[in-house]
């Protein structure tokens, strides 16, 4: 599914192979999911902070550094400094050309714009005021903090977020997601087999034997209610998924997992 989601937000062209064998597209929120005007990032659970500090052409910093520094050449102090710039080249650079009979080796400044002034950032992590390396943050540190990036470069552009994040999952990391990713425009899809405390029922596409949309009652009723040994009324439905999802294995839980 991950391999399925990430070609269509790549745009790659799907293989004959790959339409031999399945005709199904992908919806999200009932819509085609499309990677035109999308802005697509796989959260990495092993996310390498000390590479990316070196903000090279993958870096996410670097992405976050271009959308927030993208109007910097208009600035009059950034204006002021290609003046001092083109100064130099008058009075010092010139005078040190090379000449040789009818040759001649110029020297010059180029004026700066905003791929030199990010080729001149330096980037440090500090915790609590202190330096600090990627091996003093925490499993779930590193996932925040991509996610407060991402957050910062969805103020930035006008376009729909689309993240995924492949790994295991608790709640301290569910209640951060809650209550801070509340832009629309980022969909975070998160694929994982940890138990965790149950988010909304209508969030999860259960994957296993088959796939089973929860914000589908149809689904719900067709591919689970219907195959149950034992009746279930409408409200006992979110409990028994909150503990499937929670990993608490009761009697009903058990015949559920035989379903799904």
């Amino acid at each position: 599914m991950i391999r399925s989601v990430e070609q269509i937000l790549l745009k790659k062209d799907n293989s004959d192979f790959y339409k031999s064998k399945t005709s199904n597209e992908i919806l999200l929120n009932n819509e085609p999911l499309s990677g035109f005007n999308t802005f697509y990032y796989r959260i990495d659970p092993y996310f390498d902070l000390e590479t990316d500090l070196k903000l090279g052409s993958k870096s996410l910093l670097l992405r976050y550094l271009q959308v927030k520094m993208e109007d910097i050449e208009y600035n009059p102090s950034f204006e002021s400094a290609n003046s001092e710039l083109q100064s130099l080249n008058d009075t010092y650079l010139k005078d040190n050309n090379i000449n040789y009979e009818l040759m001649k080796i110029n020297f010059k400044i180029e004026n700066i714009n905003l791929k030199t002034i990010l080729k001149l950032i330096d980037a440090e992590l500090t915790y609590d005021g202190i330096n600090a390396n990627m091996y003093d943050l925490d499993y779930n540190d590193l996932i925040i903090l991509q996610l407060i990036i991402i957050k910062e470069i969805a103020n930035r552009v006008n376009k729909e977020i689309i993240l995924i994040y492949d790994g295991s999952i608790d709640d301290e990391l569910l209640y951060w997601l809650e209550n801070n990713i509340k832009d629309s425009r980022i969909k975070l899809l998160i694929f994982t087999n940890c138990n965790h405390g149950m988010l909304k029922k209508t969030n999860y596409l259960l994957m296993n034997k088959q796939n089973i949309d929860l914000n589908s009652e149809l689904d719900v009723k067709n591919s689970i209610i219907m195959d149950l040994p034992f009746h279930i009324e409408i409200g006992e439905k979110p409990e028994l998924f909150k503990e499937y999802i929670g990993g608490k294995y009761t009697s009903k839980v058990i015949e559920l997992m035989k379903i799904l």
